[in-house]
């Protein structure tokens, strides 16, 4: 009997050890198999929303290599290179500092500083007499405005025209103009003026030969056009705020008739060689005759031949009458007249 109880006791030991196995092994098989329960964002009539939940943190994979020694079959591990991940904040710091140094050397490196102004078609004028003007040799061609330059150097010098300014990198200024030719000489008691083949005023520079002179008690007479009586108008609007060019002061740039310029040269082959041509406000243009008077044709040279014919009638009058006149006018040919 003793060894009857003893032997079903064992049994129902392995039993229940055995059931117990079997009930781990289905508890960690249903574990495993279990789907991961997701929360997924509630949703409403009014909208919907959602917990963001943090992701695990990503670990950097080494990358790992070995080394094959000789043909043995033996390799060396080398040490593990951990990954390195730029990101984008530190691509834009970098690309920050490259931009503030290259605007640093744009405004302050020798390299872009002007050094040398290259002119062509200048005659009588030269680049230090363009740059007192422009002010930019020694300074970073960045601050250089090509068009105000053009403007500046227009208002500053009326003798140049068709300019044109051109701006080379790192350092280079190109400047292209025609310089106009004086073809006769204005001269007072106070200034000279040069007038060049369109009647233009310029200042006198440097040398250009002999020019026919007029002797004149006044500033040549100008011909202003709509667009500078319009000019004038404004200035005296705003008289006070409006600045000038010295040239502009001075009355250079400003034109005076073409026609004035013809008769002068005209005159110059009516009258004997060598007589001065004179210009008064009031009777117009003229010359010192030989005699030691002053003659006046007027401001034109219409009607020059009989002008000249009642001018030598009253040479006659005067040698047979003994009258020396100090002004003698032949403008009007069918009245001329005489002041002793």
């Amino acid at each position: 009997m003793r060894n009857a109880s003893s032997i079903s006791r064992a049994t129902l030991v392995r039993e229940r050890q055995k059931q117990q196995t079997e009930d781990k092994i289905k508890h960690t098989t249903k574990t495993v198999q279990q789907p991961v329960k997701k929360n997924l964002p509630m949703v409403s009539r009014n909208g919907a929303f959602a917990v963001a939940y943090s992701s695990a943190p990503k670990q950097a994979t080494r990358r790992q290599y070995n080394y094959a020694v000789g043909a043995t079959g033996a390799e060396i591990r080398i040490p593990a290179i951990s990954s390195i991940n730029i990101g984008w904040r530190f691509l834009s710091f970098f690309f920050g500092i490259f931009s503030l140094v290259g605007i640093y050397l744009l405004f302050n490196s020798s390299e872009f500083q002007v050094h040398q102004i290259q002119t062509s078609g200048l005659q009588r004028l030269s680049a230090n007499d363009l740059d007192a003007v422009m002010k930019i040799s020694g300074e970073s061609i960045i601050w250089f405005d090509a068009n105000q330059a053009t403007k500046d150097l227009s208002l500053a010098f009326p003798e140049l025209k068709d300019l044109r300014i051109t701006v080379e990198m790192p350092n280079m200024i190109q400047i292209s103009a025609v310089e106009r030719q004086p073809v006769l000489l204005w001269q007072t008691d106070k200034q000279a003026y040069w007038l060049d083949d369109e009647g233009v005023l310029i200042p006198p520079r440097g040398e250009v030969g002999e020019l026919l002179t007029i002797h004149a008690n006044s500033a040549p007479p100008l011909v202003k056009s709509m667009q500078e009586t319009e000019t004038t108008a404004l200035m005296e609007q705003n008289s006070g705020t409006t600045q000038l060019s010295i040239a502009q002061l001075q009355g250079w740039g400003e034109t005076v008739d073409p026609v004035m310029i013809d008769a002068a040269y005209q005159l110059m082959a009516q009258i004997p060689i060598d007589s001065k041509i004179l210009y008064n406000q009031v009777n117009g243009l003229g010359w010192k005759a030989e005699q030691g008077w002053d003659v006046f044709v007027g401001l034109t040279l219409n009607d020059i031949n009989y002008k000249l014919i009642a001018y030598q009638a009253l040479v006659e009058k005067f040698s047979a009458e003994g009258i020396n006149p100090s002004m003698v006018s032949i403008e009007f040919a069918l009245r001329p007249y005489y002041r002793e």
